[in-house]
């Protein structure tokens, strides 16, 4: 045995280790703490929207409570499905697309309209989430209010990755585009063109049919 070596087992520190462990647990917690409050903030706005929209009759002004309402819900469902404990930074797109629109379908109480779906697993950074979201919803609840006004249909939501891209396509067997009109320039189609250019993306509007495909596309960011 040589010279200073007194044959005891080496000491691990684990000060370090066990410091690093705590405050992790404690950013955890903050993280968790702020997603409950943002929670608890969406769901106080959607529930003032619903007493706005019981004092209302049928109209403009509660046609824009109900789009803005559905709004708030299709954020909310971003945060119901934020991974805090695990990875917040991103999400399973397409599995939040599936779980929005059948909320959508639901709400809407349109049991002649069936959904059909063509998810691929696809991963997004969750700043995409809530724009990814917003576009859905608007995709799907204008294919409900403008495709089938007086009878059943089917509704085709396609997702996942293509030629490079991520593409979203939300397409209807309705009643299609007057002939010779150009695509609708109302709020929802605006907002949902802005939200494309916010992912970098770009979003069409085009006959399939019978009935509209509506497809929003853009570059998977990191």
């Amino acid at each position: 045995m040589g010279a200073g070596d007194s044959g005891a087992p080496a000491r691990l520190d684990v000060s370090g280790s066990a410091r690093l462990e705590a405050e992790l647990e404690q950013a955890t917690a903050r993280l968790r703490e702020l997603d409950h409050r943002i929670k608890n903030d969406l769901q106080l706005i959607g529930s003032v929207l619903v007493l706005q929209l019981r004092r209302l009759g049928e109209g403009p002004e509660r046609a824009a409570i109900r789009g803005a309402l559905e709004r708030v819900n299709a954020v909310a469902a971003v945060h119901r499905r934020l991974d805090v404990a695990g990875d917040p930074a991103h999400f399973e797109a397409s599995a939040l697309i599936h779980d929005l629109v059948e909320e959508i379908l639901a709400a809407a109480r349109r049991s002649d309209v069936a959904v059909r779906f063509a998810l691929s697993p696809a991963t997004v950074p969750s700043r995409q989430a809530a724009p990814l979201a917003l576009i859905t919803g608007e995709l799907v609840h204008n294919a409900l209010r403008h495709a089938f006004p007086d009878r059943p249909g089917e509704i085709e939501v396609r997702f996942g990755p293509e030629e490079g891209l991520l593409r979203l396509s939300v397409r209807d067997d309705g009643v299609g585009l007057p002939d010779g009109a150009p695509a609708p320039g109302g709020f929802g189609a605006t907002l949902v063109g802005l939200l494309a250019q916010q992912l970098r993306g770009r979003y069409e509007l085009v006959e399939a049919h019978p009935g509209v495909r509506a497809v929003v596309s853009f570059p998977q960011a990191a």
